[in-house]
């Protein structure tokens, strides 16, 4: 298909959705300039429209390209180099939202087809392949905004398909001519204005409030060798908790019902080490409450290990454990290793364990407290979030690591994606990091308390206790089925209409 004449040529179009996707990545943290994830979303409808189905999936993918090199450059640190490595892996779930688009703009209700279609490609490419990569949605542009609140009736699939809808309503009204331009307009209005009407908070009935104090305790280097001093991470964290129970003791804080030390915060297998589990201990005794403690433990074989978070209880030791369920990929275990190491030899030694992935979601008792606790990436996956947020739990807690990404925007987009899970959920978050950012996050997204990056703290932070689930918890999956479902569906019924048309031709 040519394009119509006086339309832009495929050079001008390609250049658009490179500089779209730009504009997409800085709509995300750290900069956050989110007024313009409606306007990359928009840019890309707007010069798929019209164009055949090979154009729009070479606009989609030159679009992904730089807006995963742009938001993710902080990959590099594993790496240097791999960032390019991933936007390339995630050119073809680009490639085909440009068709995807192309496919539906001729369709009618084609903004609407549009945003399921963007919904559809979010999810595929947050689950496939090796788990799938979820960063980057586009809730994550407005996680701290009013938007974020349709997060809490639809889920994170819901927020992407009313930002993506937004967005194509304006490319609607800037394509529409004249007074036809006013229904997209007063639609997008409409979806916008709606969401600061929606309430958001503590999902159930006002109840008990929890003390909850987050430990952060810092380590001793940055980047990839934040860890080479062995047992010093450790003993930073007991030596903030035993400074935490001193101020307990002495009245300057409230005495707190649960302690989440982040992942990672033991660098050494406590359940094996004695002098490592004597240490926890004595720091658990002090505070007198349980500590949900992350640490690095051995798996059933020399060569795997585990990312673990135990709950540590006074005059007892260690109960439940956590294991993380979901391992980033050449981060924390490498595919296809005996095939890829002779290749790249880094691989061996950046990487020279593998994570094995636990089997039970991380609900877990810690006194008379129910914690749902995710570690890390973790917190970017639905699955994982609706894992550990059953009736009954209080609070939700994120253990992290972040030394390796000291200096990046990795910090604040897993933040902002944690603000966001708050208001999904109807509960308090409390973040536990290594170095930074630690802090509570109260049901409607506010933050109560952070912390600094290179820093040892601790926070206290009175919060109520969630009950119940909210309608994004309950039906947010089924959101993300229908509305890809329904963009499959258009893409479908715009590829057998093209093609009857060749036919009567």
């Amino acid at each position: 298909m040519r394009l119509s004449e006086g339309a832009p040529s495929v050079p001008v179009r390609s250049g658009v959705a490179l500089l779209a996707g730009v504009l997409l990545a800085l709509s995300m943290p750290p900069l956050a300039w989110w007024p313009l994830v409606f306007v990359a979303v928009a840019a890309l409808a707007l010069v798929c429209r019209g164009t055949s189905l090979p154009v729009g999936a070479l606009l989609g993918a030159f679009f992904g390209f730089a807006f995963v090199l742009v938001c993710m450059w902080w990959l590099q640190v594993i790496v240097p180099g791999i960032q390019f490595a991933i936007a390339a892996a995630e050119l073809p779930f680009f490639a085909l939202l440009g068709l995807a688009m192309a496919a539906t703009s001729r369709l009618s209700g084609w903004p609407l087809w549009a945003a399921c279609c963007w919904l559809a490609v979010e999810m595929f490419r947050s689950a496939f392949p090796f788990g799938g990569l979820p960063w980057g949605r586009l809730g994550m542009a407005v996680a701290e905004t009013p938007v974020a609140a349709w997060a809490r009736y639809a889920g994170e699939a819901g927020l992407t398909l009313v930002v993506g809808l937004v967005a194509t309503l304006l490319a609607a009204a800037v394509a529409a001519r004249g007074r036809t331009r006013v229904v997209p307009m007063v639609g997008a209005a409409l979806l916008l204005a709606g969401s600061a009407l929606l309430p958001v908070g503590l999902q159930g009935p006002p109840g008990r409030d929890l003390t909850v104090a987050v430990v952060q305790g810092d380590v001793p280097g940055s980047g990839l060798d934040a860890f080479f001093e062995p047992e010093v991470t450790l003993r930073n964290h007991v030596q903030a908790t035993l400074g935490l129970a001193a101020d307990v003791r002495a009245g300057r804080v409230a005495r707190p019902d649960v302690v989440i030390w982040p992942e990672n915060a033991s660098d050494v297998d406590p359940l094996l080490d004695a002098e490592a589990g004597d240490v926890v201990q004595q720091a658990v005794d002090a505070v007198d409450v349980p500590v949900v403690v992350g640490a690095v433990t051995l798996g059933s074989r020399p060569d795997e290990v585990e990312g673990t978070g135990i709950v540590w209880r006074p005059g007892l030791g260690p109960g439940q454990r956590y294991t993380k369920r979901r391992l980033v990929p050449f981060g924390e275990w490498v595919p296809f290793r005996s095939a890829l190491t002779p290749v790249v030899p880094l691989l061996e030694e950046e990487i020279p364990r593998d994570f094995v992935p636990g089997r039970r979601p991380g609900v877990l008792q810690a006194g008379g407290i129910t914690v749902g606790a995710v570690m890390c990436f973790e917190v970017a996956y639905d699955a994982a979030i609706r894992e550990v947020s059953p009736p009954g739990v209080d609070l939700l807690a994120v253990q992290t690591n972040n030394a390796n990404y000291l200096g990046t925007g990795q910090l604040e987009q897993q933040w902002a994606i944690t603000r966001l899970r708050a208001v999904e959920t109807g509960r308090a978050v409390a973040v536990a990091a290594t170095t930074g950012i630690s802090g509570v996050v109260a049901p409607d997204g506010s933050v109560l308390q952070r912390t600094h990056t290179r820093s040892r703290q601790t926070i206290v932070a009175q919060v109520p206790a969630g009950e119940g689930q909210t309608p994004g918890i309950r039906w947010g999956s089924w959101v993300g089925v229908v509305g890809s479902a329904v963009g499959a569906a258009a893409v479908a019924a715009s590829v057998f209409r093209r093609a009857g048309r060749g036919r009567r031709g």
